[in-house]
């Protein structure tokens, strides 16, 4: 799964991991292979965060989904591969599948997102703004469902008093794709 590289950077050591790590799966609606969505994420970070500790904000974009879709992968491998950050920043970005099934998708991730810190919700924000371009190959439910979820998110985020710049722009991005679908 892990191809070993020489001296590489760590944004491309992240990039090569993520691939492997998602190879042969694909997006649902776009069909296109997997590792495009978390390449887009990174881009959005990269295009609209500034921070000192960008290069892991990327990496941890780059890998935000990898520990939920992947058997073999874990928080740990992360903490070893990429430094305790980036995998702070994983583990929170990861879902837990019991607490979704116990209290709703949309009330999960809403809580969630109401208490990340500030580079996750970053993260989470970009990750949720480039699912919404499959909105427009999503079936009728699919859509449906994923900007009323999206909407409550929006909404219950306004309560959260430290919303950055990034933040802010990234919520706006996100209000205009899904307005055009409600």
């Amino acid at each position: 799964m892990i191809r070993e590289e020489g001296n590489i950077s760590e944004i491309r050591k992240a990039l090569v991991f993520m691939i492997d790590a998602h190879e042969g799966a694909y997006r649902k609606f776009s069909g296109l292979e997997y590792a495009h969505h978390p390449i887009e994420v990174a881009k959005i970070i990269r295009t609209h965060k500034k921070s000192k500790n960008k290069k892991e904000i990327i990496i941890a974009a780059l890998l935000h989904d990898t520990v939920e879709d992947v058997d073999e992968v874990t928080i740990e491998m992360i903490r070893e591969l990429f430094g305790n950050m980036v995998a702070s920043m994983v583990d929170e970005l990861t879902s837990d599948p019991v607490l979704i099934k116990k209290l709703g998708k949309s009330i999960y991730l809403l809580n969630k997102m109401v208490n990340m810190t500030s580079y996750s919700l970053g993260i989470k924000l970009a990750d949720r703004l480039h699912n919404c371009s499959d909105l427009e190959n999503g079936t009728e439910k699919f859509r449906t469902n994923y900007v009323s979820e999206t909407r409550f998110i929006l909404n219950g985020l306004t309560e959260r008093e430290d919303l950055t710049k990034t933040h802010t722009t990234l919520i706006k991005k996100i209000d205009n794709k899904i307005s055009v679908f409600e």
